[in-house]
């Protein structure tokens, strides 16, 4: 089966680049090639296997061919663009457990991977694990390499002097780059781009204060935070 992403730019959209695929605002997908066709032909073959009470809601040869052209379209106008992203919805929609064909929408949803997808914890689970384990983040055993490098990324002096507010604002933009890189299958070990939070507060003296902010700008100028 072709990957959605190699047909992709098969699908005429008024508006877009060429080359490009974008998914439409006021404009709707007007054309469906050939190539895109016979994509949704092998979705269909697959979900018609997972759901065997399919033919309650196409039960004619007729509105089984009007309902490839809508999916056709809803994949390119919800970014479902490829192999990967179909594979999700298949392992999802084979977990649903009822025999029922899933509606347009529902299978878009299920293609749309989540952290829980590729074995990252949630923000607030990455953060308890980070703030737990950082002290000691070479030797300690990770959920997941994203969280290991995002709290790298803060570094450790920032938890322990920052305060905690402060502290997961840097880890949650960390945390969401290197999570993403997963998600997209891009490299994860690249360099994260440097930024403070809008307000860093120390419970201490104006000069050490002064000193310790300097201190940080500095590290993360550098890209060398400390852990």
């Amino acid at each position: 089966m072709k990957s959605v992403s190699e047909i992709a730019t098969d699908f005429s959209v008024q508006g877009a680049a060429e080359g490009a695929v974008r998914q439409p605002q006021s404009k709707k997908v007007t054309h469906i090639s050939r190539h895109a066709a016979q994509v949704v032909n092998d979705v269909f073959a697959e979900l018609q296997v997972v759901f065997p009470a399919w033919k309650f809601a196409f039960p004619t040869p007729a509105t089984v061919t009007q309902a490839k052209k809508s999916w056709s379209k809803a994949f390119i106008e919800q970014g479902i663009i490829t192999r990967a992203q179909l594979d999700i919805g298949f392992v999802k929609a084979r977990q649903w457990g009822k025999p029922f064909l899933p509606s347009i929408g529902q299978f878009c949803d299920w293609c749309k991977p989540t952290l829980a997808d590729f074995g990252l914890p949630e923000p607030d689970k990455a953060f308890a694990e980070a703030s737990n384990k950082v002290r000691f983040a070479s030797e300690s055993n990770w959920s997941h390499p994203a969280v290991y490098l995002a709290a790298i990324d803060v570094g450790r002096w920032s938890f322990s002097n920052l305060k905690a507010s402060d502290v997961l604002k840097l880890f949650e933009r960390s945390y969401a780059i290197t999570a993403k890189r997963v998600t997209n299958g891009e490299d994860l070990t690249a360099e994260i781009p440097k930024v403070l939070p809008p307000k860093v507060n120390v419970p201490t003296s104006l000069i050490k204060s002064q000193s310790n902010v300097a201190g940080l700008r500095a590290q993360l100028k550098r890209g060398s935070a400390c852990i």
